[in-house]
């Protein structure tokens, strides 16, 4: 499993860091930001301990809505 802050370098060549990740459906999902660009992240499906980069648009939405809300219900 991957742990928060975890850092990753994925096929593009460019170091990930885990900012955190969520069950939905008995699926995991990550939240990972670019170690030096904070402003490209992505979200991808944990399985297999492999990662496939979420492209659906519908998905990314629901996925940013429940990250944010897991942020906001910490604090």
């Amino acid at each position: 499993m991957l742990e928060q802050g975890e850092i990753l370098k994925l096929s593009d060549n460019k170091e990930y860091v885990v900012v955190s990740s969520l069950n939905i459906d008995n699926e995991t999902y990550v939240y990972l930001v670019e170690g030096d660009n904070n402003f490209n992240f992505m979200f991808c499906k944990y399985e297999n301990n492999k990662l496939k980069k979420v492209t659906d648009s519908d998905m990314v939405e629901t996925l940013l809505m429940l990250f944010k809300k897991k942020v906001s219900d910490k604090n």
